[in-house]
């Protein structure tokens, strides 16, 4: 059985185990608060990376919708303008190939088939 001078000698070394663990557990609570708030101060920064993307993001949204309306408006008075020409050109074709038609049968060669 264990006297009181046992248990003493037993309480002093488990002390002295203990207080540099104490020691070390207070310091890694100290680093602990400073991580935490290193950590928060990224997280804010963070947050303000996304607002200000998101706003570039509207920003871009707007722009590419503008450009996709011009471009599109574009591409009609395009297509209104190839359409001018191609009758243009088809009609001329057209009156040529009479005019050749007739040149040959006036000539009496063998005309083109249409």
């Amino acid at each position: 059985m264990l006297t009181q001078s046992d248990l003493q000698a037993i309480g002093k070394i488990i002390d002295d185990k203990l207080n540099p663990l104490e020691a070390k557990m207070g310091s890694f609570e100290i680093k602990m608060g400073s991580f935490e708030g290193k950590l928060n101060s990224i997280e804010t920064k963070v947050d303000s990376f996304e607002i200000k993307l998101s706003s570039i993001e509207t920003k871009l949204t707007k722009k590419v919708g503008s450009l996709d309306k011009k471009m599109n408006q574009g591409f009609k008075s395009v297509d209104r303008k190839l359409d001018v020409i191609i009758n243009y050109f088809d009609h001329q074709d057209i009156d040529v190939r009479k005019r050749l038609n007739r040149i040959e049968t006036h000539l009496g060669l063998m005309p083109l088939s249409s």
